[in-house]
C-alpha cells in the first residue's frame, strides 16, 4: 500500500506522530482521536489502495497512480476523464474505465475511453472492452 497516501495529505512519518498526539490527549482528557473515526479511517484506506500501482491494470484502476507518475495536481479522483481532458494523465489519448467500480450491485463492466478534439470541442468516446 501507498504510505504517503493519507486523507490529509501527509506521509507516514508523519501519520505516526499525529497517531501518538491524538491518543496522548485522548488518554489525558478522554477525547476521542479524529484519526480513529471510522470516516475517516475509511477515507485513508482507500485513498492508500487508489494510490497503490497494481500489476495489471485490467479496468483503469492504476490511473490515478500513473498519473502521479508524472503529475502533482488532482482532477479526477474516481476516473480518468478530467485528467484525460486536462492532459495531465499519462494517457491522455486512450485508457479504460470501469464506471461500476463504485456502484455496488453493477455490473463490472469495463470500457476503452478514446479522446478525440474536433474542431472546438473535446469528445469522449466509450467502447466496451473485449
Amino acid at each position: 500500500l501507498a504510505f504517503d497516501a493519507h486523507i490529509y495529505g501527509n506521509g507516514m512519518p508523519e501519520e505516526f506522530f499525529f497517531l501518538l498526539l491524538e491518543l496522548s490527549v485522548g488518554v489525558l482528557w478522554g477525547i476521542i482521536p479524529a484519526t480513529l473515526n471510522r470516516l475517516v479511517l475509511q477515507y485513508s484506506i482507500d485513498n492508500k489502495f487508489g494510490h497503490t500501482q497494481k500489476p495489471e491494470d485490467t479496468c483503469g484502476d492504476n490511473f490515478h497512480a500513473d498519473h502521479h507518475l508524472l503529475h502533482i495536481k488532482n482532477f479526477g479522483i474516481y476516473n480518468c476523464l478530467m485528467d484525460m481532458y486536462f492532459s495531465t494523465s499519462n494517457h491522455n489519448d486512450k485508457y479504460l474505465i470501469m464506471p461500476t467500480l463504485y456502484c455496488p450491485g453493477g455490473k463490472n463492466l469495463v470500457y476503452q475511453v478514446e479522446k478525440k478534439i474536433e474542431e472546438e470541442n473535446t469528445i469522449f468516446y466509450f467502447s466496451p472492452k473485449i
